[in-house]
């Protein structure tokens, strides 16, 4: 760039500082990109989704058809700032019609006080059961669960959602009393805690799955709605490239090298 443009390196650095102290906002980018004829594709189905750069986390919310139209830079995933979010997003234009996220709890409050449809992402329902439960599960409770988590993904129709429930109900009613059982502390020596559940991997699986069915198949409700948020995983792995070749930056000069990558990236792409 220096032989380029003509300018020494430091030149450049100064020049290229400056901007990097002050970043574009992202309610900035929001209001320039409904100045754009993309912004008519909206389909008000928004993928939210967050990961961490150093001590602050990205949340991110993408359009199924758009892409990104908003972000936040926070301490954390916390229910005031996701409210924030969206009640700033529905105020200026943009028709939220449901929102799809990976279960987290502060997502799940915030959408049920505004009354925000949700789609639990199906891909994180079913990794998350898996995980619990191991590829080869030793109980006949492990593996029935095992055997109907992988047909989670493959709901087409209202009945066979339907079908699928009851198949778990029947499972959840069947194994309930085993998958809760307790073992009760018997050591004199060990006053805490007095009892512990007997297998708590299977009891989280059984209890996950529970508590995500209600949200699980909204999809069928709302045409070409996605049923997972996973497209945000790949602008999250290039956005760590581009950070990870900072690393020497401070915490402030990240964020800032933050919302400039996701401001030019959608505005001046690289093949654009």
């Amino acid at each position: 760039m220096s032989e380029v443009s003509g300018f020494s390196i430091p030149t450049l650095c100064t020049r290229f500082q400056q901007h990097l102290t002050t970043p574009p906002t992202s309610k900035e980018y929001l209001l320039k990109l409904k100045s754009t004829p993309e912004w008519y594709n909206c389909t008000g189905y928004l993928l939210i989704d967050a990961d961490w750069f150093g001590d602050r986390c990205l949340i991110t919310y993408r359009d199924s058809e758009l892409g990104r139209v908003y972000w936040s830079l926070a301490g954390g995933e916390y229910l005031a700032v996701i409210k924030c979010d969206l009640e700033w997003l529905r105020a200026n234009g943009y028709p939220l019609k449901v929102a799809v996220f990976d279960g987290k709890k502060s997502m799940d409050s915030v959408c049920k006080s505004l009354l925000i449809p949700i789609q639990r992402c199906l891909v994180h329902v079913q990794t998350r059961i898996q995980t619990l439960l191991t590829q080869n599960p030793q109980t006949e409770a492990g593996k029935d669960l095992l055997i109907l988590s992988q047909h989670i993904n493959k709901i087409t129709t209202p009945y066979e959602a339907k079908i699928l429930i009851r198949w778990f109900v029947r499972l959840y009613q069947k194994h309930y009393q085993f998958f809760t059982q307790r073992t009760l502390n018997n050591d004199p020596e060990r006053k805490t805690p007095k009892w512990w559940y007997t297998h708590p991997y299977l009891r989280q699986a059984y209890q996950h799955l529970y508590q995500a069915l209600p949200n699980m198949f909204t999809y069928l409700r709302y045409p070409n709605l996605p049923k997972d948020n996973n497209s945000s995983e790949g602008s999250y792995s290039q956005l760590d490239n581009k950070v990870l070749i900072h690393r020497g930056m401070t915490q402030p000069s990240k964020e800032n090298l933050i919302s400039w990558y996701l401001y030019l990236t959608r505005f001046y792409p690289p093949n654009g």
